[in-house]
């Protein structure tokens, strides 16, 4: 027989009650998605073991907390990351204007980093000793070093493995022997004991390494991946330029930590 169960709302004492013995985490859910217990909510201290405050996170208990801007309108439709520790060059970005130039550039006049007398990065993570001095030069060697990227991708995407046998052991060292040789083509070295690659392609012995399909296939994605980075970082030079201003939202995610017995 179905019977019935009364459904009545916990008075205010009750409900600080039951806040106050809550998992922190589920309380600022709750808190998040229930306006009507908000006054309940702050009128009880919260009871946090751990609590940790980082650049653009918050751990509560084990349950972190990031908030990171994203560019929303990108051409692909995939939200782009641009603020935190950028994959290419290392250097870290908290906030960008309103064309999309990070920061840290925007604090020097929107200028184009690298390619000065002093030894720093440029935005590919690259170090190039040639000094080009106008904001424009250094954009336009951008430019060129994206090409060869895209026509080295495309290299790989045409290649044709031997398609020996190997194991995961020998697919991980063929993988960084050839990630080593792309580092090699891609950098400009002005010391003379070193060879300087002027080529723009691939040769048959930088290939080598990709012995299998699976070998190319993670070449290919890892190539890709870093053309979109490129892309992504010398866009904001293009916005400003065409009088652009994209999209930027700020997006939090969480993560829990997952422990093991």
């Amino acid at each position: 027989m179905n019977r019935k169960m009364n459904s009545k709302p916990l008075t205010y004492d009750s409900l600080k009650t039951v806040l106050q013995y809550m998992d922190p985490n589920t309380r600022l859910l709750l808190s998040s998605r229930a306006p009507s217990i908000r006054t309940a909510e702050k009128a009880v201290p919260l009871k946090i073991d751990d609590l940790q405050i980082r650049n653009h996170s918050i751990k509560v208990n084990g349950t972190e907390y990031r908030y990171e801007i994203y560019q929303v309108d990108c051409k692909d439709k995939i939200p782009y990351r641009v603020s935190g520790e950028c994959e290419l060059n290392g250097n870290w970005v908290c906030d960008v204007n309103e064309f999309g130039v990070r920061d840290y550039i925007a604090k020097y006049n929107c200028v184009v980093p690298g390619n000065n007398r002093f030894q720093n990065q440029n935005l590919f993570g690259d170090y190039d000793d040639e000094e080009i001095v106008t904001h424009y030069g250094r954009l336009k060697k951008l430019r060129s070093i994206l090409a060869m990227e895209k026509q080295q991708y495309e290299q790989l995407k045409s290649h044709q493995p031997e398609n020996d046998p190997i194991s995961r052991e020998e697919k991980q060292g063929c993988f960084e022997m050839f990630k080593s040789i792309r580092r090699n083509i891609a950098r400009v070295y002005t010391n003379e004991e070193l060879e300087i690659r002027h080529d723009d392609e691939y040769t048959g012995s930088d290939l080598e390494p990709l012995k299998s399909e699976k070998v190319v296939k993670e070449a290919i994605e890892t190539a890709g991946k870093r053309i979109r980075q490129m892309e992504n970082e010398l866009l904001p030079f293009e916005n400003k330029i065409n009088n652009i201003r994209p999209k930027f939202e700020i997006h939090l995610t969480k993560n829990k930590e997952i422990r093991y017995l």
